[in-house]
């Protein structure tokens, strides 16, 4: 699978999501040499997004899970988690979570099922 590699990052969050936080991050990761696959510069016109989506997930190193209330509220990026998940297999680490706006009863139902190894301080309320 490693030979199927295009990016570092695959950038998972909610499309309520993108201007504010996920595209500022895909930039700030790109200025540092990362390469990043995320809908807004990896899909091409004619693409089919479910595919393109599934081939973006598998074809990258890890994922960055940008939680946020509305990451919660929508099932389609919770379905791409979903897919970085079953990739951690054996104790190999894909998922990087990175939260936004957070309160802390969020991060404590979410991050409980996850190893300790994933968790992360949740925002100030």
């Amino acid at each position: 699978m490693m030979n199927d590699v295009v990016c570092d990052l695959f950038l998972c969050h909610a499309a309520e999501d993108k201007d504010e936080v996920a595209t500022r991050l895909a930039n700030a990761l790109r200025e540092h040499g990362v390469s990043v696959w995320d809908g807004e510069f990896s899909l091409k016109f004619g693409d089919g997004l479910r595919q393109a989506i599934d081939r973006g997930l598998s074809r990258s190193r890890f994922g960055v899970v940008v939680l946020s209330p509305k990451f919660f509220a929508n099932c389609w990026p919770q379905e791409e988690l979903d897919a970085l998940a079953t990739r951690e297999v054996g104790g190999k680490k894909v998922i990087l979570p990175s939260g936004t706006r957070l309160p802390s009863t969020t991060c404590a139902t979410f991050l409980l099922p996850w190893p300790s190894a994933l968790r992360l301080a949740p925002a100030r309320e």
